[in-house]
């Protein structure tokens, strides 16, 4: 019975923590704001950005090596994080595309990238951070609705900054007039943050389950002025595809070129080339020939998930009933051999050989089924579709109460089975059964 009292006890602390992070996760920030208080009057109606958006800053931009910071009213601390975290990223991407500074194009009357920290503003549509010519627009560190963590925050940045490289690399003619086309422009940014706005296709699964919720759509074909395309199909279907695209472009198993060729492609930009023909000199292959061959050239680049179908719906529910027929013919099995140990030596009825066999069965298939569950879960096997943070929460919730509880009925399971009870071959049936209900629920959510 102590033994049970401890285990009992473990699972409550358990169940109390998970409790208490989701309470947590529920709440309101607290985060005390203390940037400076301008008066609506006092604020500058003007920045680089006012092509793209009108975001009135205080006047009091802070400065380093490669950027200005404005803000409506972020306070220092903010500024100077939003300033370190773009230098930093800053340096990668100008190592990584293989460019000098002296390459990029500011406008005759700027020498650093500006930035436009926000934290008093909310757009209209919801986005977080947008880039244009020489700049790019960002919701601050200590804005009341950000609620990304530093990680993805600076995955975010480093998306805009790619668009901002790619404009600087053009120069401003070819920035207004001569375009990327959209599957390039937000695959690169997208390829190179590692995705920002959904899951990264890595199956040709996931790839087709997506083509079959859209229909039609070939991401190569897209233009920004498609106004037919909603943003959600934007987010679940062409951010994917279009990053699956490019990455398609820069591995060695695809193109094997590199974001320096990008650079390229996009210093030709600025030399007055189109980019149809910009893309076809730096990666051997037309758009037209890249496009009408896409589906047919991913499903050649990408495995199949994993090889293999345990890590479907469908396939844990085999391997479940494959458990119970093993746990049928294991009872079987168990029954004769005990029956036939007992008529031999009534005294000395220990378990046959038989059952031993037949009940460790049970063990490695419920263990088995645990981690398949687990990696579904948590790696998000069978779709690419964006998850919620409400939803990811729930998931993960319900494996480690899952994990927990079975971890909790096997060993009482052992224990039962040690002390010659034959209701511990009802245990792993009972595990079995928690493994079926939580893969509904983890499988409703990805």
């Amino acid at each position: 019975m102590g033994f049970e009292r401890r285990w009992v006890a473990f699972l409550q602390g358990i169940g109390a923590f998970v409790l208490l992070a989701l309470v947590s996760g529920c709440g309101g920030d607290s985060r005390e704001v203390t940037g400076p208080t301008v008066a609506a009057a006092d604020m500058v109606d003007e920045g680089s950005w006012y092509a793209k958006e009108s975001f009135p800053h205080d006047g009091a931009p802070y400065e380093s090596e490669h950027f200005t910071v404005f803000s409506d009213s972020a306070g220092l601390e903010a500024r100077q994080r939003v300033a370190d975290i773009a230098e930093s990223l800053y340096s990668e991407l100008i190592d990584e595309f293989g460019i000098t500074e002296d390459l990029l194009v500011f406008p005759s009357d700027q020498d650093k990238i500006h930035v436009m920290a926000f934290r008093d503003q909310n757009p209209q549509d919801r986005w977080e951070a947008r880039a244009y010519y020489a700049g790019l627009i960002v919701m601050s560190l200590d804005h009341e609705e950000h609620t990304r963590d530093i990680d993805s925050y600076t995955s975010v940045v480093r998306h805009e900054l790619t668009h901002v490289l790619e404009s600087l690399l053009k120069g401003e003619a070819a920035a207004q007039e001569h375009h990327t086309e959209v599957w390039f422009s937000e695959g690169l940014a997208e390829a190179m943050t590692g995705g920002t706005t959904a899951y990264p296709i890595k199956d040709l699964n996931q790839l087709n389950e997506l083509r079959d919720l859209h229909p039609g759509l070939n991401p190569i074909a897209m233009r920004y002025d498609d106004l037919a395309v909603d943003a959600d199909t934007y987010r679940s279907f062409l951010y994917p595809t279009f990053q699956l695209a490019v990455e398609y472009l820069l591995d060695e198993g695809g193109l094997a070129k590199t974001p320096g060729d990008a650079a390229d492609m996009y210093l030709d930009m600025g030399a007055g080339a189109y980019f149809s023909q910009a893309f076809e000199d730096n990666f051997g292959i037309s758009v037209n020939e890249f496009r009408d061959e896409f589906f047919d050239r991913m499903a050649e680049h990408l495995p199949e998930r994993y090889g293999s179908i345990a890590f479907t719906s469908f396939g844990l529910i085999l391997i479940s009933l494959i458990a119970i027929g093993i746990a049928v013919t294991s009872s079987i099995w168990s029954a004769r051999s005990t029956a036939a140990a007992i008529a031999v030596a009534p005294e000395a009825a220990a378990p046959a050989r038989g059952s031993r066999i037949g009940f460790a069965a049970w063990i490695v298939v419920v263990v088995a089924l645990s981690f398949l569950l687990f990696l579904r879960g948590v790696f998000q096997v069978g779709g690419a579709r964006t998850i919620d943070d409400g939803d990811k929460i729930f998931g993960l919730t319900a494996l480690i109460a899952y994990l927990g509880v079975s971890a909790f009925l096997l060993t009482w399971a052992v224990r039962r089975r040690l002390q010659h009870s034959g209701a511990a071959w009802l245990i792993p049936l009972l595990a079995i059964g928690a493994t079926g209900i939580t893969n509904v629920i983890v499988g409703s959510i990805i």
